[in-house]
Parts: structure tokens; C-alpha cells; sequence
């Protein structure tokens, strides 16, 4: 009996029903058409960040994003790469930016903010100018809204800016590998890549040879700038985190408590943080997340198992430091007395006096 033929991929399709294939059509018409529409409505978008410098060297530098997704760097002074280089983003990362721009309003901002203000006394300036759907705006950070700094810095992000102000992974790497030392260029480059939270580069230094601990207390500072990536990577690089012999401000897992998030704290956790750690001066986490209504970081310290009826030397419980935090920022920070006014709710509900 002679064999069937066997088919091709595209002669496949055709055995399909003809319903199916054109419902793929459809789909596949409507995808090709959304990514089309994506980069007609983006064509003119470009934005253009200027990095924050004033009277005390900082890194001077520009970047700029165009529509087709291509980025633009200039680096002027500070910075690791001077002089232009050219970086590519996806067309859809171009789109989420540009969206965000939309829902800022930033386009809508009256005045352009001039720097002198600021600059007069010494406070870095930097600048933003976007053009989108036909319109242009161009301000100054100085004395701007936070969605302004806030559209600034993800600009940079989404750039991988990081690369040139510091240093390219890769490069760093190669020279490394060809007499490079670590130690002669600590504790800037550190900073540098916390401040970027440039989880990379710090495990790269990390792995040859930087200091992690001693005068310059890297965790603190990423925890600080709320760099998640930073503090994972110094964690898992060996930073010293525990802190028996550390006040509360110095002692990584309770500073984290104090001001970060339950993301950044969950770090410690994991690592084997004992939710009950208390500092050299009798802090605990719990006792400095409820003073400051941190309720998410409250919330993941009980279930974890930490005791609400711990004090401090001073006889205060978390409940207590609560209440007391409620009443001091009552008038200066209703926003942080209603937060605290949950805390204090959360802990009643589970046994704390």
C-alpha cells in the first residue's frame, strides 16, 4: 500500500478549517496593526533628562529616548563614560513610558519652573523636556512636582544610563580581568552602583575583592534609597546584617523596618533575621514599624512571629509606640496618622496591650 504524503508546515493550514484560519488572520491582522498604530502615535515622542548638578561635583549627564526606541547619551563631567553613546530600547517599553508622561499631566504644567532658585543656593537642578502628541513642554527639577523627578529617573532606568555613569558590566569585567583593582576605586564605585541599584556591578565588585563591611555601611544606604536588587545583592554577597552590638539606626533589619517596605524587610527574613532581634539599645522591628504606621511591614512581622507584647527598655510596647506616634503626628502628618491609626487597629486585634 503506497504511503500517504506527508504534509509541510504551510500545507498544514490548509487542511485547517476555513473558520479557524480566519479568526488567525484576524488576530494576527490586529497584532501587526496595534504595533503599527504603537509606532505612528510615538514617532515624535522624545524626552530628554538632564541629570541633576549644582554647586558639588555630581555626574553631569543626558539622556534622550526617541519614539523608534532609540536612546542618546551625552556624558559631560563625573561620570565613567564622557562624550556620546548610543543604546536601544524595545518599542513597547517606549510605549509605557510615554503612556506615564500622558497620565502625569506633565504636558499640562504651567511655567517651567527656572533653576535659579535653586541653584542660588547650591541645590542641584536638573532638567526634562518631552514632546508628545504634538505638544512640547521643557522645566527645571527646581521646585517641580515629584512626578517630574519621578518621569526624570525612570528615564535614566529604562536607558540603563548606569552604564555609562558608572560602568558597563561587561567592561568592568574586562578590566578587572586585566589589573583592574577593586579596592583602589572603593568606596565610590560602590556607591555609584547602589545609587543606581545596580545589582550587577555590585555583585561583580563583591566577587573581587570590595569590602562589604567595616567604616562604610552599604546595606544601610541601599535600604536608605529603597534599592530592593542593591540590598538582595549585598546580602547575598555577605554584608553583615545583624546587629547586637548596633543602635537601632545602624542595625540593617530594624532601619529596614523603620523606613523601607515589607518587600525590603522580607529580604532579612529570609536570610534568617529573627523577627524578634532586638538592637544594642533594646529596639525591635515591630516597635519601630508601628511608630511609623509602616502597616504591610507590621502586618509581615506577626504573621512571621514576632511578639507584640515585646518592650523596649523604656516599658513601651508596639501599641504603645503606636499611640504615641499617633499623637505627635497628628497636626504635622495627618497621612502618617491615619496609617498608624490601621496599625494600631491590626495590633489590638492581635493581643497587643
Amino acid at each position: 500500500m503506497a504511503l500517504m504524503p506527508s504534509h509541510s508546515f504551510s500545507s498544514r493550514s490548509a487542511l485547517l478549517p476555513t473558520a479557524l484560519v480566519v479568526v488567525i488572520s484576524v488576530v494576527a491582522g490586529a497584532a501587526t496593526s496595534s504595533l503599527a498604530d504603537d509606532r505612528s502615535n510615538l514617532r515624535s515622542f522624545e524626552i530628554e533628562a538632564s541629570s541633576p548638578t549644582g554647586f558639588f561635583p555630581s555626574p553631569a549627564y543626558k539622556v534622550t529616548i526617541r519614539g523608534d526606541g532609540t536612546v542618546l547619551y551625552r556624558g559631560y563631567e563625573n561620570v565613567h563614560v564622557k562624550g556620546n553613546r548610543r543604546g536601544k530600547v524595545t518599542i513597547q517599553q517606549v510605549a509605557a513610558l510615554a503612556e506615564h508622561v500622558r497620565t502625569s499631566s506633565f504636558l499640562d504644567l504651567t511655567g517651567d519652573f527656572p533653576g535659579e532658585p535653586c541653584s542660588s543656593i547650591d541645590q542641584p537642578v536638573g532638567g526634562l523636556r518631552i514632546r508628545l502628541d504634538g505638544r512640547e513642554k521643557a522645566v527645571t527639577t527646581c521646585k517641580s512636582p515629584m512626578f517630574v523627578y519621578q518621569l526624570l529617573n525612570e528615564t535614566f532606568q529604562l536607558a540603563r544610563a548606569w552604564r555609562w555613569v558608572v560602568y558597563d558590566p561587561k567592561q568592568l569585567r574586562h578590566d578587572i580581568a586585566h589589573g583592574w583593582r577593586v579596592a583602589d576605586h572603593m568606596p565610590q564605585i560602590m556607591d555609584g552602583a547602589i545609587d543606581w541599584d545596580a545589582d550587577e556591578i555590585i555583585d561583580i565588585l563583591a566577587r573581587h575583592g570590595a569590602a562589604l563591611n567595616g567604616d562604610t555601611d552599604f546595606l544601610i544606604r541601599a535600604i536608605s534609597d529603597g534599592h530592593v536588587n542593591a540590598v538582595r545583592t549585598l546580602l547575598q554577597s555577605g554584608a553583615d546584617w545583624k546587629c547586637e552590638s548596633r543602635d537601632a539606626d545602624h542595625c540593617p533589619p530594624i532601619f529596614a523596618a523603620a523606613v523601607s517596605t515589607a518587600a525590603m524587610l522580607r529580604l532579612f527574613l529570609d536570610v534568617g533575621t529573627n523577627p524578634n532581634l532586638v538592637s544594642s539599645e533594646g529596639e525591635t522591628m515591630l516597635i519601630s514599624a508601628a511608630y511609623l504606621g509602616n502597616a504591610d511591614t507590621v502586618k509581615l512581622l506577626v504573621d512571621s512571629g514576632a511578639k507584640v507584647n515585646m518592650r523596649d527598655p523604656q516599658g513601651e510596647t508596639a501599641l504603645a509606640r503606636a499611640l504615641r506616634g499617633e499623637r505627635e503626628y497628628a497636626k504635622v502628618s495627618p497621612e502618617i496618622a491615619g496609617r498608624i491609626q490601621s496599625v494600631i487597629e491590626y495590633l489590638r486585634s492581635h493581643g497587643a496591650e
